[in-house]
């Protein structure tokens, strides 16, 4: 970042944006939108990058989706099995005729005792990393935001943010 804002107060644009250019992370897009941008009026910069940003989070938020919909269905999908599981008690209850015997109907009870379990195993642990890979996202974007304040009011207005406007 320092080597950005040197090149940005020796008005080297053309350098920065090809710093900014061949990084690939978000910052480095807020930051060649706002460089790209620099001579429109400072609410149309700010609202750009902005945007640039909200658009890189919305993609890294879709990368861990994947999680959530695993973390979802995993338990629906146990479930399933326990009801063919018990589908499976009660259908052997009838053919035997018998009710009384637990052997008759423990087959089916363990199949829905282990795809309850296999549900739960899958799903629990992937629901942790889903919301844990999300907090560290919206970590992140307040990290993104924090660098975008500084470069629009550091660097383009060349006027310092007080800690208390920040927030």
């Amino acid at each position: 970042m320092e080597r950005s804002k040197n090149l940005w107060e020796a008005a080297q644009f053309e350098e920065l944006a090809k710093l900014a250019e061949g990084r690939n992370c978000v910052m480095s897009r807020v930051l060649s939108s706002i460089i790209k941008h620099r001579s429109k009026p400072f609410d149309r910069v700010s609202m750009i990058a902005s945007n640039t940003a909200s658009s890189a989070m919305k993609r890294e938020l879709q990368r861990i989706y994947p999680l959530n919909i695993i973390a979802t269905l995993s338990p629906l999908i146990g479930l399933f099995g326990t009801v063919a599981g018990m589908i499976t008690s009660f259908r052997m209850i009838v053919i035997t005729g018998v009710s009384g015997d637990a052997t008759i109907v423990a087959d089916g009870i363990s199949q829905a005792l282990v795809t309850t379990a296999a549900g739960l195993i899958v799903g629990i642990p992937t629901l942790a990393f889903y919301h844990y890979f999300k907090n560290r996202l919206s970590r992140f974007s307040s990290v993104i935001e924090d660098n975008s304040n500084t470069v629009l009011y550091d660097w383009l207005l060349d006027t310092p943010i007080n800690e208390s406007d920040k927030h």
